[in-house]
């Protein structure tokens, strides 16, 4: 129904949603997992009504997404067909970004790392020092995107990821660069789905996954044991391990979550999406100002507490709090299509196009922003990986950056592959 799906789909991202979220948890259920807030005193369980009913919209909005996705891919077909010129990235601008935001970024993780910088009202500077420490891996990816796969830039990113794999909070730290670096790989080397290798390792990651939070904060306390334990729980087939493996319970946060929004009565009308325009500014000069996560407060209830327990809604139930049905269907079905242009925009020409990289760039977040809201695609694309604003921004100024007209594949006439700079080296 959709051509050219590969890796770097939106609709593929989308169904690696769906089926960590909803349908991994609906088995774990059926093979006996219990539910949310079971035995657990003062909480209401999430009941299997509620569960029936998220399946059937989570099922539902992936039916609507494909819609929007086939829609996009239906208009562009003709264009994609037509050579136009394409914008390049610029090595030079690439090297001058790396050279300044690498050492800042790094200076700021080790901070960070070392110092044990939290979140405070008090100190201005904490957020953005926080943003500023996520800039090397940016960086890395930028350098692999112009000059590939060579070693030195490959160490910035192990190295990096290495630092950030089991410190016990943020998985997205280690998931979304390992998204971006997948896509990259297997474009460069003309594929369009992993191969052999690269199958095994997303498995290992995809079970250890849910666990890491345990696994690192086991890690940080010395644990190893114990962080060996849960790892060998995760790959396991034991029902201690389906256990372990439902620790994030997201259709069951998503279930309850439905319930609460119906019984608070009121929709916010987008307003979930607005709190991401305050983001620059520091709480410690707007004590008030809008939360991305206020709308957790509103509708959580003494026996669920998401807004304490920092649990997930996911971008339906942002969707559903802010318009109802009318967004079950509207949000999947914009999102979907609005996706896949950017993807058909991106798609013909090189890999040293400037709009390929900010696609494969701002696509490494698309897993976030379904699983936790869309102001997500903003924040881990742009706050968290400025970067690639500075070098759009410089390569979309007039005459910084070269246009070329792309050759054609004659395998498919919008292969995103191809480089017709001949610049890309492995």
């Amino acid at each position: 129904m959709i051509p050219k799906l590969c890796f770097w789909h939106p609709l593929t991202i989308y169904l690696v949603f769906h089926i960590f979220s909803f349908s991994m948890r609906a088995y774990e259920i059926y093979a006996g997992a219990p539910l949310m807030y079971e035995g657990q005193l003062y909480a209401e369980i999430i009941r299997p009504e509620e569960i029936y009913r998220a399946l059937l919209i989570g099922d539902l909005c992936l039916i609507i997404f494909t819609l929007g996705s086939w829609l996009a891919h239906k208009k562009s077909n003709s264009a994609a067909r037509q050579p136009s010129l394409i914008r390049t990235t610029n090595p030079t601008i690439t090297t001058a970004v790396a050279t300044i935001a690498l050492p800042l970024g790094a200076a700021a993780l080790f901070f960070a790392k070392n110092y044990g910088l939290q979140a405070n009202v008090d100190d201005a500077s904490t957020g953005y020092i926080q943003a500023i420490a996520m800039w090397p891996i940016g960086v890395a990816g930028l350098l692999v995107y112009t000059f590939g796969f060579r070693w030195y830039y490959l160490l910035i990113a192990a190295i990096y990821l290495s630092s950030v794999a089991f410190q016990g909070y943020h998985r997205f730290m280690l998931i979304l660069p390992l998204f971006y670096f997948t896509a990259v790989y297997l474009q460069a080397h003309r594929l369009r789905w992993p191969n052999f290798w690269i199958i095994p390792c997303a498995i290992f990651i995809v079970a250890v996954f849910p666990n890491l939070k345990p696994i690192g904060a086991a890690i940080q306390r010395g644990e190893y044991s114990g962080a060996a334990a849960l790892i060998g729980a995760s790959i396991g087939t034991s029902e201690k391990s389906i256990d372990a493996k439902g620790s994030d319970e997201l259709l069951d946060q998503f279930a309850g979550a439905l319930t609460m929004i119906d019984e608070n009565n009121r929709k916010l009308m987008g307003q979930t999406y607005l709190s991401v325009i305050t983001l620059p500014v520091p709480r410690a000069w707007w004590p008030s100002k809008p939360g991305l996560a206020d709308h957790l407060e509103e509708i959580s209830t003494p026996l669920r507490r998401y807004d304490k327990q920092g649990r997930i809604i996911t971008y339906i139930a942002e969707a559903y709090l802010n318009f109802g049905y009318v967004g079950l269907i509207a949000v999947p079905l914009i999102l979907g299509y609005v996706l896949t242009l950017f993807f058909m925009h991106s798609a013909p020409g090189a890999m040293l196009g400037l709009w390929h990289y900010l696609y494969l760039a701002t696509f490494a977040s698309f897993l976030q922003a379904f699983r936790d809201g869309l102001t997500s695609l903003v924040l881990f694309s742009i706050v968290h990986n400025m970067p690639m604003c500075f070098v759009a921004v410089a390569n979309l100024i007039p005459g910084w950056s070269t246009k070329v007209l792309p050759r054609l594949n004659t395998e498919s006439e919008a292969d995103p592959r191809v480089n017709p700079a001949g610049r890309y080296r492995r």
